[in-house]
């Protein structure tokens, strides 16, 4: 199976507190760990002022999350992104394609 390195970055809504942002983080965790994922990086960010406003929200939590994962499962994972409402925006990017996982691994530590 190929796989390849994204980086997903996601905006949850300010109104959520603590203990529902880390609920919305772990559900998204635990789908990709579900799915045979390896999450190389996780970085909740502090609340931030968005450029501009989405749903009439002028700030959000940022959550960034770089992993190793099949192209197929993208499609999957924005589609839990798109219908949960807390998360205001995401978008995945595709950072490398057939990525040495060794040396990746090797750059985070």
């Amino acid at each position: 199976m190929v796989k390849h390195f994204y980086e997903t970055l996601y905006i949850l809504s300010p109104d959520l507190s603590e203990n529902e942002r880390e609920q919305v983080n772990q559900k998204y965790k635990d789908f990709l760990e579900k799915n045979n994922v390896e999450i190389l990086k996780f970085d909740p960010w502090p609340l931030q002022r968005l450029s501009y406003r989405i749903n009439k929200k002028s700030q959000g939590y940022y959550v960034l999350l770089e992993h190793i994962s099949p192209p197929d499962l993208i499609k999957e994972l924005s589609r839990e992104m798109r219908l949960d409402e807390r998360v205001l925006r995401h978008i995945n990017i595709k950072k490398a394609e057939r990525l040495d996982i060794s040396e990746k691994r090797a750059a985070i530590k």
